[in-house]
């Protein structure tokens, strides 16, 4: 090497000027390319070449004991990932980054599924290890018994909601999260449910009425995994909500819960904060058995771990609320106080004030 580099600079120092100057244009040429006149032959030679490249650094640091995941999509839309072994094994396990990865440089009208997700996935795994029609080994991680059940309790009522949700109302809620499934199959009783692979991987932006709709009249139609993922993609959009009403735990007899505002809090400082966290407010009065209230004066506190939760988190209403009012009634909708009363009936913990008790 050593005597070939000799040769190098002893041919170099012999060239004119010209010379010289034609191979650094041609140096800095390759170095700093004009894009803009290559061919697309030419921009996918250049991109092949330096993804190659691009993967034996990867290779180069994982040795060094670095983790990496990286994504690339292509002028011809094609979806690379790069990384390290545990990074793939990342993206693998957790379709959703993938997806709106996807999602963030295409403006499409087609929605993804987990179902679409992981059929790319198949595909890319078939083609590394060149046999078509491969699945990936997909190992499933749980961390309950499918034969562990909640326990029942020893009481149970007859809830009638206020609030009647008719199956277009349902459907139209269930199409927000799965827009791909056939939801009147889901909604026609005959047993189906939606399954994770149905469910958008995309973040759903409901409306107040449709999330309480899905929390009050849509359960059944979900299967564990299903609820869960529709628990994932809506949870970063919920958690930008402020000036919220909780429903509170109460030891009342009279009363199967209370409410409490919290004007300026944001869903996510509540949700992540520790159970005896205390929370600033006031109480809300309701007037008789109607769903007026009026705020109650002066500021209060209560503590996190009072606030009723659904599988998804704190169970909540958004609403701007004008604490010197002075004793001005507002109304809440019905829907919000049958989901507060169906969360508390599934958990133990609605007392059945006005309901028939059965004993089971």
């Amino acid at each position: 090497m050593e005597e070939k580099n000799r040769l190098a600079a002893t041919r170099w120092r012999a060239l004119p000027e010209e010379e010289k100057k034609k191979f650094e244009e041609v140096a800095k040429k390759y170095k700093h390319p004009d894009v803009a006149d290559w061919s697309q032959e030419e921009r996918n030679k250049f991109i092949a070449r330096h993804r190659r490249q691009l993967l034996a650094e990867i290779m180069l640091l994982e040795d060094l004991g670095c983790h990496s995941s990286m994504m690339l999509v292509d002028p011809c839309g094609e979806l690379f990932n790069l990384g390290s072994a545990e990074g793939v094994n990342f993206l693998i396990t957790n379709h959703d980054v993938v997806a709106k990865f996807r999602q963030h440089f295409y403006v499409q009208c087609k929605r993804y599924t987990y179902r679409h997700v992981q059929s790319l996935f198949n595909k890319k795994y078939s083609e590394a290890i060149a046999k078509p029609g491969s699945r990936v080994p997909y190992l499933r991680v749980t961390t309950r018994n499918e034969n562990d059940n909640p326990p029942e309790s020893n009481t149970s009522y007859t809830i009638t909601l206020s609030t009647i949700a008719d199956d277009s109302t349902i459907a139209s809620t269930l199409r927000k999260v799965a827009s791909e499934a056939n939801i009147e199959d889901v909604i026609s009783k005959t047993g189906k449910q939606l399954e994770e692979d149905d469910i958008d991987v995309e973040d759903c932006s409901l409306t107040q009425d449709e999330r309480l709709t899905l929390y009050t009249h849509c359960r059944d139609f979900f299967d564990e995994d299903a609820w869960t993922a529709v628990c994932h993609n809506s949870k970063d959009i919920s958690n930008s909500a402020k000036d919220i009403i909780f429903p509170l735990y109460t030891e009342a007899a009279d009363e199967d819960f209370w409410l409490f505002y919290c004007p300026g809090k944001t869903l996510s400082s509540i949700d992540n904060a520790r159970p005896t966290t205390k929370l600033g407010g006031y109480w809300l009065d309701r007037k008789d058995t109607s769903n007026a209230y009026t705020i109650l004066t002066p500021e209060k506190e209560i503590k996190v771990k009072w606030i009723i939760k659904t599988d998804h988190g704190p169970l909540y209403y958004e609403q701007s609320l004008d604490v010197n009012a002075n004793g001005e009634e507002f109304e809440l909708p019905g829907i919000f106080k049958d989901c507060i009363r169906l969360t508390l009936h599934k958990s133990g913990f609605f007392k059945g004030l006005g309901l028939k008790r059965i004993h089971i």
